[in-house]
């Protein structure tokens, strides 16, 4: 006999953690099985990212599926590791009917972003079971407090299950225990127990890693020691009577598999874990290089139920250290499934990278500009701007009053491309918080300022209460100008008040579709900015992007790829972009937020985070990398991302002036995106919601409600809600001052980092015209917090009736209103309770 049959002889079972094409293929694995004694194999995505990252293996089955339809990277993944494993199930079948459903197993896992979600878990095991299709199947679950439940239900299923990610007895009682219900479940119901097997992976040579440089003198000992413990724990509970009744009926043990028996300290003796842990009723996964020392050269003589005081005396020495062995565990388990989604991502990375989807056909904008009442943008560059008259004498400021897309556009143009001081100061008003319009009154000589009054529709609330307001404290026509479409009431009450200039919007452009027609082009000139040079740059975009051809159409290629990333699960477009510009990301935030999310889908724009370590990255991003020619600002962290599997899609730019190109790209590109997703990107059915709510609140000022007074506790609950996947959304209804933002972006980046997701911030009520479309109407992963406060002094607005807090407070409760009846996760919470946190 050699070393691994020996084993069997003794009652443990020897597995290999290794699965791949090439063993399967040439007859390795079945020599293994017959002439070796190999008993089972487990599989895991590390295994399969090399293979496809450095192998051909999977060329041409993965080519050829690839040409027969368009599949994601998962399921081009999912494809190959089913036909592994049911490859190797085939082979280990005999194994498995020889032993009466004690081995012969083949181990697949569900994806290691479901460890937090037991639904998913069980949802996903229990379709892998089915697809795979052989009952020499074994369902990999993590031992996530979350996912035990799922082990019950699965076993009860008839499914069998190896628990993975066990480092401590308390979580191994918790899965036997979930094991054992989930047969009597079964024994309840009339079923059969005899063919539903269930292993326990218990974790070894990760806990030595950390032991060893915390306690040096227990060095080897405490991952053997705390097995040999565990192993006397699954003595007792299979020695109970509850036990003997499942036993009488047939079932089999969930036998204790320890995993991780490769030695990570390369002065331990290669078979440590091994030979230490031999006993009855056990099974040992070795990876490759550890089966085949432990052939060459393994001890076999059984050392589980040796030394057993001296193990215990060891657990004691660490406690009496100071260092938990709890702690330590569930770090461990934590720690773990990190390092399982890594190469998880990695590998469906490889995947991609390897084999791209093909492209999709490029569709004709221009051809459909012809019969589409709203794209209008893409030819409307030779129309732009109208012809301006000079600006009245002695002008020293410039504001703009606006919301969404009449604003955002001349406000990025604005910060990106500042003039010196012999052109008038610019200034955007889009907040109703009437401190911030104060602050903004205060710096401002309201006798030499010329106030630009921009929204398309022309009854937008918010540009005409900003009207309102500064037109009772100037009243002087010269110093006011209209932007606006033919007809509307802002052109009516223009005409009427004989504004200095009135200039039209187009009807067939959408307001954020709006940045290179007057509505961006006219405040942008006005504040001094060469607006020629922006067009010319976009019609260099815009011939390019005429191109039918996906990568001679930067348009194109740019919305094709974020749409095949969103259906691939990245839908969370990370905008990374120096410093000189950031600006720009406000701008596509409002463009891919308003025209994509909608019908539960939509790119999710993520602006404003900082670049953090490609561990608190999941595979649901996609980066975009905006530099400036020349500059290396970011390029490190960019690079790292690259490194870690990240999908990066990289824009250079030569000069500022060329962001006419870039608006004109991020038009074409998020009008392709539509189709893909299957939503009409020129319509924002969602947004219209919160106005009606709060609408319907203004229509008695006097009785809107006060704002909820929720507590730091209420905090706390609300962060347990957070899911992986999930995004957060902060939206303020404060003050956009420097305090403010400083204070709610370090929020942000505490949330993202614990809770390792995507997170966003916006003021209110600039975001309702904008990323406010995604939270109604987008996919269902928004988790918001809406922070508010009365701000100081209030101010009335002329003729109406109400004040600027009121609005606010009616947009703000209108919003939360419309995102509880979409069953958004939600908590309202003041600016100075949050404070506390501090």
């Amino acid at each position: 006999m050699n070393a691994l049959q020996e084993l069997s002889q003794v009652g443990q079972s020897i597995w290999l953690d290794f699965i791949q094409r090439g063993l399967i293929a040439s007859g390795e694995l079945k020599r293994k099985v017959q002439e070796e004694g190999l008993r089972g194999v487990t599989s895991n995505p590390a295994i399969f990212e090399k293979a496809v990252a450095s192998g051909s293996d999977y060329d041409d089955f993965l080519n050829a599926l690839n040409q027969q339809q368009l599949l994601k990277p998962i399921e081009l993944y999912e494809a190959l590791a089913v036909r592994d494993v049911q490859d190797a199930a085939d082979v280990l079948l005999e194994v498995y009917q020889e032993t009466n459903a004690l081995d012969g197993y083949v181990s697949l896992e569900v994806s290691p972003h479901r460890a937090l979600d037991c639904a998913g878990t069980i949802a996903e095991g229990k379709r892998l079971w089915a697809r795979v299709n052989r009952p020499n199947l074994m369902i990999k679950v993590p031992a996530t407090p979350e996912c035990i439940p799922a082990i019950e239900e699965l076993i009860a299923q008839g499914i069998p299950v190896n628990v993975t990610l066990l480092f401590s007895q308390e979580l191994y009682l918790q899965a036997a225990e979930a094991y054992m219900k989930g047969l009597e479940r079964r024994v309840e119901q009339g079923f059969p127990v005899a063919h539903v097997a269930s292993v326990a992976s218990f974790f070894i040579s990760r806990i030595d890693s950390v032991i060893d440089s915390l306690a040096p003198e227990l060095a080897g000992k405490i991952a053997i020691a705390n097995a040999k413990q565990t192993y006397q724990v699954y003595k007792a509970l299979y020695a109970s009577d509850r036990w003997k009744q499942l036993s009488q009926r047939g079932a089999h043990k969930q036998r204790l598999l320890w995993a991780s028996t490769s030695p990570k300290n390369p002065t331990y003796r290669d078979v440590l874990y091994v030979e230490e842990l031999i006993g009855p009723d056990t099974v040992n996964t070795l990876p490759p290089a550890t089966y085949e020392a432990f052939l060459d050269h393994g001890n076999w003589d059984p050392k589980l139920e040796t030394r057993l005081e001296e193990a215990k005396a060891d657990l004691e020495a660490l406690e009496k250290k100071g260092i938990s062995l709890q702690s330590v565990t569930d770090s461990l388990l934590t720690e773990g499934i990190r390092l399982f989604t890594g190469p998880f991502d990695k590998m469906l990375s490889a995947i991609a990278a390897k084999y791209p989807a093909r492209l999709l056909p490029v569709p004709d904008l221009f051809e459909q500009a012809k019969s589409s009442p709203w794209m209008g943008w893409l030819n409307v560059l030779e129309d732009q701007p109208c012809q301006l008259k000079p600006l009245p004498t002695g002008i020293q400021s410039i504001v703009l009053l606006g919301m969404g897309g009449s604003s955002l556009a001349p406000d990025t143009l604005s910060r990106l491309l500042q003039k010196q001081d012999a052109w008038p100061r610019f200034w955007v008003l889009d907040s109703t918080d009437s401190a911030q319009i104060a602050d903004m009154e205060g710096q401002i000589d309201l006798k030499k300022t010329l106030f630009i009054v921009s929204s398309k529709s022309g009854s937008t609330l918010e540009p005409n209460i900003f009207l309102d307001y500064f037109w009772d404290k100037v009243k002087n026509p010269a110093q006011f100008i209209a932007i606006t479409d033919s007809g509307s009431a802002l052109e009516k009450v223009a005409r009427e008040r004989e504004f200095f200039a009135i200039y039209p919007g187009v009807r067939s452009i959408g307001g954020r579709y709006s940045a290179l027609s007057n509505f961006g082009l006219v405040p942008a000139a006005y504040r001094g900015i060469d607006v020629n040079a922006i067009l010319a740059s976009a019609k260099r975009m815009r011939h390019a992007c005429r191109s039918l051809e996906p990568l001679k159409n930067p348009g194109a290629q740019l919305g094709l790829t974020l749409g095949q990333l969103a259906l691939q699960g990245r839908d969370k477009v990370t905008l990374l972009t120096s410093s000189a510009l950031a600006p720009l990301g406000d701008w596509i935030e409002q463009l891919l937020a308003e025209s994509t999310g909608k019908e539960g889908k939509g790119l999710i724009p993520i602006v404003g985070e900082s670049l953090a370590d490609p561990s608190v990255y999941g595979n649901d991003r996609a980066f975009v990398f905006f530099k400036l020619c020349g500059d290396p600002e970011l390029e490190h962290g960019v690079e790292a991302l690259e490194r870690a599997g990240q999908p990066v899609i990289r824009i250079e730019i030569s000069d500022l002036e060329d962001l006419g190109g870039e608006f004109y790209r991020w038009e074409v590109a998020t009008a392709m995106v539509g189709p893909i997703l299957g939503i009409n990107p020129f319509d924002q059915p969602d947004v219209e919601a919160a106005k009606i709510a709060a609408r319907a609140l203004m229509e008695h000022p006097e009785q809107i409600p006060a704002y909820p007074s929720s507590t730091l506790q209420d905090y706390e609950h609300w962060l347990l809600q957070i899911r992986p996947g999930d995004y957060v959304a902060i939206q303020a209804f404060v003050n956009m001052n420097s305090k403010n933002q400083e204070f709610l972006q370090k929020l942000r980046h505490q949330i993202r980092d614990e809770k390792q997701v995507a997170t966003t911030l916006g003021f209110g009520p600039r975001f309702l015209h904008s990323t406010g479309q995604l939270h109604k109407g987008g996919p269902n992963t928004c988790v918001a917090l809406q922070v508010f406060e009365d701000s100081k002094p209030d101010l009335s607005v002329p003729n109406r009736g109400y004040t600027f807090n009121q609005v606010k407070r009616a947009q703000a409760l209108g919003d939360a209103r419309v995102l509880c009846e979409r069953e958004r996760r939600i908590l309202c919470i003041s600016l100075e309770e949050l404070c506390k946190l501090e």
